[in-house]
């Protein structure tokens, strides 16, 4: 579970840190599948992207270490990114790029990607960031304007909600 809080899926302020996995499954409308039941639902056919946010992550990176197929690593926190790449340096690991354009931390790491929030679009900041020769990846495209919009900009788009582009019109 991504986010900090249940505000966005579940209109509550609940902590996620803060509740159990039951007391949320109790509390959701649908079934949230853990690590392992997702990792079996998809049967290592397809690459993914985990979004981590917290040095507690040695469990999901076991998970991932014996995953059959390709998947990346992003965060926010890259002093967690040069942690996991010491220990697995296999990984491909992707730096997120937030409003500030540069932070003493992307030091500790050498991405394979960069991750780009779209909200904070700039041209310039873009072109700055392709200067690396790195993929950069658009992300929170949730509908079919932004998708057009950003499709040719960005070496790749990660769309957050698919059901909102409508995109066979």
């Amino acid at each position: 579970y991504n986010d900090e809080d249940l505000t966005r899926t579940h209109n509550l302020k609940d902590k996620v840190s803060e509740i159990t996995y039951e007391e949320l499954s109790y509390l959701s409308f649908y079934h949230i599948p853990k690590l392992e039941e997702f990792i079996s639902l998809i049967s290592n056919k397809v690459p993914i992207i985990f979004n981590l946010n917290t040095h507690q992550n040695k469990e999901i990176l076991n998970i991932l270490n014996n995953y059959n197929n390709e998947f990346a690593i992003v965060s926010k926190d890259n002093r967690l990114l040069s942690s996991i790449t010491k220990k697995y340096p296999h990984f491909i690991i992707g730096e997120i790029i937030t409003k500030r354009s540069f932070n003493i931390t992307s030091l500790l790491i050498k991405p394979d990607f960069k991750s780009y929030n779209i909200h904070y679009f700039d041209s310039a900041k873009l072109k700055k960031l392709k200067e690396s020769n790195l993929p950069v990846i658009g992300y929170i495209i949730n509908t079919k304007d932004k998708y057009l919009t950003y499709k040719n900009e960005f070496d790749n788009l990660i769309i957050d909600n698919y059901y909102n582009l409508e995109l066979n019109d």
